[in-house]
């Protein structure tokens, strides 16, 4: 999809980047969110257009499974029992480990 113009209408200078992680763009304006939204279902159309009919069916289904999944995760007053319960020293541990740790490939892993 990449970067798109948005009649410089967006506050971004007419660009929405549709680019990288969705989750981190949380700092778009209305505007930009609603272009967004019409430039992404403009490019799933042009993409489902090239599709068989039998890959257009396998996508539905996909879709409809998606609306159907249950969403992930917990709310968060239910994790609020355990805050403060770690001690400081092992957040620093354990922050640290994962800085490092993630920053590894193991290439035989898989």
């Amino acid at each position: 999809m990449g970067e798109s113009t948005c009649g410089g209408g967006c506050g971004s200078g007419g660009k929405v980047d549709l680019t990288g992680d969705p989750k981190e763009r949380t700092n778009l304006s209305l505007n930009e969110w609603s272009y967004m939204a019409q430039r992404i279902e403009k490019e799933l159309l042009e993409q489902i257009s090239r599709l068989k009919d039998d890959e257009q069916l396998r996508l539905l289904e996909f879709a409809r499974s998606l609306s159907r999944s249950p969403p992930e995760g917990e709310a968060g007053k239910r994790l609020l029992r355990f805050a403060g319960i770690i001690d400081k020293d092992d957040l620093a541990i354990m922050a640290t480990t994962i800085e490092e740790g993630c920053e590894l490939v193991n290439a035989n892993e898989w």
